[in-house]
């Protein structure tokens, strides 16, 4: 991979991630000196930060081209202040998918597996193959507003959500696959959480095991997970903190949002109702 750098480039490895689909991926190496800095400013409309030049204290730099025309997010090696991932300066979220993957992206009766992550969208891309369609977004965050799901069928679609599953889940993380399966329920769409082997905490990390290990192939893996999906949110989420929704709402959860959570919780007989409760959903 001659426009990818070794670091870049064994990172890109550790997903299980071929020379295919790295090429699809269209992933490269940032060039070094003034022509990084250069890159930087006209991409991201920055070089540095917090008053250190990116170009210098990064070894590599890799950047992500999402589908649409406008939008890069790059991946700092090493990562600066615990931030991996970087992106251009005022602009908007989108949903990352392999090129390939875009005529199914209207084909309703081919199921989603929902990521976060670029490396892990395009991993179960990989090992997915035509059955599924695998979309991601750049964090746990920053779903909702991207305008491609106006090119997406939701109404009747299964969309498995593949978030991380850390041993320990914090409650950000919880609100926001609650959020989410909310977000896609009102939608029609039928929104399901998949889970996995306990000992990987990601996706990409599970695929690359199983299909070191050749004991069985990664879509007949999918597969099984897929078959035991958990369909109610509630039942996922364990450590969500109520007392959450009655406080001064932050942007992921407003007065209807609060009421919402409080009536399904203390009454999961709404649960089988989603068609008229979910009517007035914003």
């Amino acid at each position: 991979m001659e426009n990818i750098n070794a670091v870049a480039l064994q990172d890109l490895q550790r997903s299980a991630l071929n020379e295919d689909t790295i090429r699809g991926m269209g992933c490269y190496s940032l060039p070094p000196g003034k022509d990084r800095v250069e890159w930087l400013k006209n991409n991201l409309g920055y070089a540095k930060r917090k008053k250190s030049c990116l170009s210098q204290v990064c070894s590599d730099i890799l950047a992500f081209p999402y589908p649409c025309d406008d939008y890069t997010r790059v991946r700092l090696y090493p990562a600066i202040d615990d931030a991996k991932y970087l992106c251009a300066k005022g602009s908007s979220t989108h949903l990352y998918y392999l090129k390939s993957d875009e005529k199914k992206l209207r084909k309703n009766h081919i199921p989603i597996i929902f990521n976060e992550g670029e490396k892990k969208t395009a991993c179960v891309s990989q090992f997915a193959g035509q059955q599924y369609l695998s979309l991601g977004s750049s964090g746990i965050t920053q779903w909702k507003n991207c305008p491609e799901w106006k090119q997406i069928t939701l109404k009747g679609r299964e969309v498995y959500i593949a978030f991380d599953r850390p041993e320990i889940r914090k409650p950000d993380l919880e609100k926001q696959l609650l959020s989410l399966w909310l977000w896609l329920w009102k939608r029609r769409a039928i929104p399901k959480i998949i889970s996995w082997d306990p000992e990987y905490e990601k996706i990409d990390d599970w695929l690359c095991a199983i299909n070191t290990s050749k004991d069985k192939s990664c879509i007949d893996a999918i597969k099984e997970s897929i078959s035991s999906a958990q369909t109610n949110v509630f039942d996922e989420i364990k450590d969500i903190d109520e007392d959450y929704f009655a406080e001064t709402p932050p942007k992921v959860a407003h007065t209807f949002w609060r009421r919402m959570f409080c009536d399904i919780f203390y009454r999961p007989e709404l649960l089988s109702q989603s068609t008229c409760y979910f009517s007035c959903v914003p």
